[in-house]
């Protein structure tokens, strides 16, 4: 776990796979200086992923064709199909974490009481709004389903989870 003024995002979380043996945590430091609720929430992701067997462990990566196919959705836009893969690799993003971080917002909400006062807003309607439009018409264009019960995946760009 290490604290990192250059993340991008509040925290992330890498999953340990593959040459990676272990979990790496960073967060952007808070004004109050507590990350207790950031680390909370990203330990929530490895949580949820390994209360699973191995093979029910499921992501979601881009189709070999989602950049052709995320031009085509941007046709006539010349500023935004310049932009498409930060957009797609956020697309991504929102997809892969979305569901998930609401689920673990509300557990720690539920279990872990002590840290309401620091935990961030909780997502508002018109997010979960814009986040069904997504999942219904963006999803299925550009997604498929990958299947971390598979030793290898050849041809994918994240690989399977190893189990601990």
């Amino acid at each position: 776990m290490e604290e990192d003024r250059s993340l991008p995002v509040i925290s992330h979380i890498q999953i340990a796979r593959g040459p990676v043996p272990m979990h790496k945590l960073r967060y952007r430091p808070t004004p109050d200086g507590t990350p207790d609720y950031l680390i909370c929430f990203q330990c929530g992701f490895i949580i949820r992923l390994y209360e699973n067997p191995p093979e029910q462990r499921y992501d979601f990566e881009g189709s070999p064709d989602a950049p052709a196919r995320m031009a085509s959705l941007l046709k006539g836009n010349p500023a935004a199909s310049q932009l498409k893969d930060m957009l797609l690799g956020g697309l991504m993003t929102q997809l892969r974490s979305m569901p998930i971080g609401m689920r673990i917002d509300d557990w720690l909400f539920h279990e872990c009481p002590e840290l309401r006062w620091s935990r961030k807003p909780k997502t508002t309607e018109s997010q979960v709004a814009d986040f069904g439009w997504v999942a219904n018409h963006i999803l299925p264009l550009v997604c498929r389903p990958v299947d971390y019960s598979q030793e290898t995946s050849a041809g994918l760009f994240i690989k399977p989870k190893q189990t601990l």
